[in-house]
């Protein structure tokens, strides 16, 4: 019975092992045809060089204007959906065959700001792309994002250096060299605003900006009489700011001229005035439509308007409009939030996205 017994485990050891061997021949036999198959799916249907980004077909929608949209030509989206005809039906997916479209998660600390500088594109460009009406985001949203889009109207030519003496800081810097606190912190690699005497920094030339020759034929008023009347002012468009209904960060869309509570304030162009009153954010602010050109001028904080202000009145290049303030942040009537200043806006009118108004102030500041 011992020996029966022995030989039962013997055999039944064996019989596992073959099992095992046979598992591990199958396995291997699997994954050799599925590598196989995977190759012969290579051949038959090379990859596309482009990420297969779905787009739903609205309605008014036509393979011109999908094309113009994504930057791609109506052959080529023709060609990846099989399409022998350009017509379309509302709710149609569409592979649009670009390398340039990805889909981004936004996390904590994100804003369109951050995200445009990220992948090399535009503020107005995600909006358009994901129908933003705002610059809100929330954490998990999924933004659709076209990579590379940016032309740059900004370029540093060269670099200076700059020794740092005492009473030095970096926004004394960026001012007396017309550069923004950012591009020195980048350039040098600096984490923090310390400085230390004797510090030697790079300095990037001073930035050369694009204007709209449009635009600019109509801004031709520095919005303050005297230079005694404001502090001299960097680029703060597009920084962030943390105040919102919604508790996210927001990106600002204006330049900031620090200025005494009280300061007169003059419109920097003609216009009919479009918008008056309180704003959460801007407190008393003002928008004025600029005469004969799809943009408006907008002012933000005052402390108060000038005599005879309301919406549909003709404002003149250098009229006085109002006050500076520290008025915003809050229901109406809320102050102290922050210094008293001016803030300055340029909207399109057509979907009220913003054009940066800091080269345009800089230059008639001169």
């Amino acid at each position: 019975m011992k020996i029966i017994f022995n030989q039962g485990v013997a055999n039944i050891n064996s019989t596992q092992k073959n099992k095992e061997r046979n598992g591990d021949m199958i396995r291997k036999y699997k994954i050799k045809w599925l590598f196989i198959l995977l190759l012969s799916f290579m051949v038959i249907f090379p990859g596309k060089g482009y990420a297969d980004f779905t787009y739903t077909v609205k309605s008014g929608d036509t393979l011109y204007l999908i094309s113009k949209a994504y930057s791609v030509s109506i052959t080529s989206i023709k060609t990846a959906n099989n399409l022998t005809t350009d017509y379309l039906y509302v709710n149609q997916k569409l592979t649009i065959p670009t390398d340039k479209i990805i889909q981004y998660t936004v996390i904590s600390g994100d804003t369109l700001w951050k995200i445009s500088q990220k992948y090399n594109t535009t503020i107005d460009r995600i909006k358009t792309l994901n129908n933003l009406t705002s610059d809100y985001l929330t954490v998990g949203q999924v933004l659709i994002i076209e990579k590379d889009t940016i032309v740059s109207n900004v370029t540093y030519a060269s670099y200076r250096t700059h020794t740092v003496k005492a009473g030095d800081n970096l926004w004394s810097i960026g001012v007396l060299y017309d550069v923004t606190i950012s591009g020195i912190k980048t350039l040098n690699g600096l984490t923090s605003d310390y400085l230390t005497i004797g510090q030697v920094l790079k300095i990037p030339a001073s930035i050369v900006y694009t204007l709209d020759s449009i635009v600019e034929s109509k801004l031709i008023v520095f919005p303050f009489k005297a230079k005694t009347d404001y502090q001299a002012f960097t680029n703060s468009y597009a920084a962030a700011r943390d105040y919102s209904t919604t508790g996210t960060v927001r990106v600002h869309e204006g330049q900031d001229i620090m200025a005494n509570k009280g300061t007169p304030v003059y419109a920097m162009g003609a216009g009919v005035i479009t918008n008056i009153g309180w704003n959460e954010y801007g407190g008393y602010r003002i928008m004025i439509k600029l005469d004969g050109i799809n943009y408006s001028l907008y002012y933000a904080h005052f402390s108060k308007y000038a005599d005879g202000m309301y919406i549909g009145k003709k404002v003149s290049a250098g009229e006085l409009v109002g006050y500076v303030g520290d008025t915003g942040y809050g229901p109406e009537g809320t102050t102290g939030k922050f210094a008293p200043h001016l803030h300055v806006g340029i909207y399109k009118t057509s979907d009220m996205t913003t054009i940066n108004p800091y080269p345009y102030l800089k230059k008639l500041s001169q």
